[in-house]
């Protein structure tokens, strides 16, 4: 099977699409508009558990868990920019 096939089966959409209740529409048309705010990260956070292994950044839980405001601002200020196409910090630059 070819991707003109594949794109064919579909419907024709060459990036990633949803159906929606008005159709089918792209991802990016689906969140465009919509923003992460600070009280959402906050209670992702209140969300995790505790004693996990930390994952490939090797940050434990505990960590975003128990910290300051100030740590949480930036985890925001980071996801938000992630979330606006301004990427993840790159290494030499201030990430958290």
């Amino acid at each position: 099977m070819n991707g003109r096939h594949l794109m064919e089966l579909l419907g024709g959409c060459e990036e990633k699409c949803c159906k929606t209740n008005k159709g089918i529409t792209t991802t990016e048309e689906m969140w465009k508009g919509s923003e992460i705010t600070e009280d959402e990260i906050g209670r992702q956070i209140e969300r995790l558990k505790r004693g996990k292994v930390p994952g490939g950044d090797g940050i434990q839980n505990e960590t975003w868990m128990f910290g300051t405001e100030g740590v949480k601002e930036r985890i925001w200020d980071v996801v938000d920019g992630v979330w606006k196409g301004k990427g993840f910090p790159h290494s030499g630059e201030k990430a958290l």
